[in-house]
């Protein structure tokens, strides 16, 4: 079974997230379908190809760029909204912003 929770937190002058308060979520997790947040710093990006890991989460931005053109720089902190078909694939960004 998987379990879907919001976490809500801030960021801290170091740059680490410091989670404040978690929720479970009472509808279920669909792989490939429920869209999920994830905020962290740019571990690596590729802009030619639109990718970024985020810890060792790959992520496929490449539809964003639709809008014009995203880079990213290691260490930046990161939102992403997206959707992943399975845990050994990359999570596909939706939306992606710079925090």
């Amino acid at each position: 079974a998987v379990i879907s929770a919001t976490i809500t937190g801030a960021s801290e002058a170091t740059g680490a997230i410091k989670a404040h308060a978690m929720s479970i979520a009472t509808t279920e997790y669909v792989p490939g379908a429920t869209k999920v947040l994830v905020v962290g710093q740019v571990k690596s990006a590729d802009a030619t190809i639109g990718v970024l890991v985020i810890g060792g989460l790959r992520i496929d931005y490449s539809a964003a760029l639709s809008s014009g053109p995203v880079e990213f720089v290691t260490g930046q902190t990161v939102a992403i909204v997206g959707v992943q078909s399975d845990r050994r694939m990359p999570l596909v960004a939706s939306s992606v912003r710079g925090l």
